[in-house]
């Protein structure tokens, strides 16, 4: 009885997190796919360049695919390029390389950004396709994430993994969210 108690407190103290996370953006598009976005964190600002990153689920007809949902300060001179990509490395070293979603950079319309304002300005936001397995693997913490950016890439650094924790609690929104 009591190994019952300590799996359910510790499976409520585990779902606390993911029921804090918020969405940002949810919208459906015109051809039916639904895009969730959840609140992201700023990565910090390197000279004039703010970079903040959350995580996007998409839904059509059944099928969820996740992607980063990066973007970059509106008063920067840095854009994300199309065809850009994204380098993972696991706290255990291992890189993994997401690419931009195919046509590269996007625009938002709307975004109630916990990302820290609204940004709406062409080749400053991209999606980086990131495949659930892979979403798996960030349990062992995220040490670092860099972007090919114009006129220079952009990384960050992390010692605790915050950004890894942030993105498995968003799978776990989105996931909800969809009826997954």
């Amino acid at each position: 009885m009591m190994k019952k108690w300590i799996l359910m407190v510790a499976f409520v103290l585990g779902t606390i997190p993911a029921l804090a996370q918020s969405v940002v953006y949810d919208q459906t598009s015109s051809n039916g796919v639904r895009t969730l976005i959840c609140e992201g964190i700023n990565l910090g600002v390197v000279g004039d360049t703010d970079v903040n990153v959350g995580l996007a689920g998409f839904n059509y007809d059944g099928t969820v695919l996740y992607s980063l949902a990066v973007v970059v300060g509106s008063g920067s001179s840095v854009t994300i390029p199309a065809g850009s990509k994204c380098v993972l490395t696991l706290a255990n070293g291992k890189q993994y390389e997401l690419e931009s979603v195919s046509g590269g950079t996007a625009v938002l319309q709307n975004m109630d950004v916990q990302m820290d304002r609204v940004y709406q300005s062409y080749q400053r936001f991209a999606y980086y396709n990131i495949k659930k397995s892979m979403l798996k693997k960030l349990k062992k913490g995220i040490a670092r994430i860099e972007f090919q950016m114009q006129p220079r890439s952009y990384a960050a650094s992390f010692d605790a993994d915050s950004l890894g924790a942030l993105l498995l609690n968003s799978r776990e929104v989105i996931d909800t969210t969809f009826g997954k």
